[in-house]
């Protein structure tokens, strides 16, 4: 039990780091919740959580010396998976997302031109200067008359997937190399310690 609850704080202390250091940023680029993504999102820090208390199990089975090695490893792979990571999701973010008119501030989740209704395809050949999202939402009054609803679901999952990458790998790694410090400052004194009896 005593193991758990610094494994949890120092999840929660890692997760709280991360939201004040970048301001809620991570909350602010989830993807746009126009069909109950705000659920999936809310599932990300579980998800965190579970791979952290297995990166925790797993090393108290080994020493302490190979337990730093481990969670270094483990904290440069997370961060290789970073890297890409940070391109993929804005990118994912442009593809499958528009800013309606008139709203700046606002977000909302299209499909790609594939997986156009024939009534918004016959609009767009017709009117090829209206084929952006924006415009097509400005002129139907709502989205399943503009994209196939198979479509929709398939920008969802490839959004929702791309933002947990980012926000996994990214949490992840730096929760690796707190580790990394934390058992590196626990090193010297365990070793006087065991000096001291011998």
């Amino acid at each position: 039990m005593p193991d758990l609850r610094k494994v949890l704080t120092r999840f929660v202390g890692t997760v709280t780091l991360l939201f004040g250091l970048f301001g809620g940023i991570l909350l602010r680029i989830a993807p746009p919740d126009t069909t109950g993504l705000s659920l999936a999102v809310g599932f990300v820090p579980f998800v965190m959580l579970i791979i952290f208390l297995l990166l925790t199990a797993v090393s108290r089975q080994i020493s302490t010396a190979r337990g730093r090695t481990t969670w270094l490893l483990c904290g440069i792979v997370f961060a290789v998976l970073c890297v890409p990571a940070i391109f993929v999701y804005p990118i994912s973010l442009g593809r499958y997302t528009y800013v309606p008119e008139g709203d700046s501030k606002a977000r909302k989740i299209h499909a790609t031109d594939e997986y156009l209704t024939p009534l918004a395809r016959e609009y767009v050949q017709a009117n090829p200067e209206d084929s952006s999202p924006a415009r097509l939402a400005r002129n139907f009054e709502s989205d399943d008359m503009i994209w196939e609803r198979h479509g929709m679901e398939i920008a969802q999952e490839r959004l929702m997937g791309a933002y947990g990458w980012l926000v996994v790998s990214l949490c992840s790694a730096i929760f690796c190399f707190a580790q990394v410090i934390g058992s590196g400052a626990k090193t010297p004194g365990r070793s006087r310690a065991k000096q001291a009896t011998t």
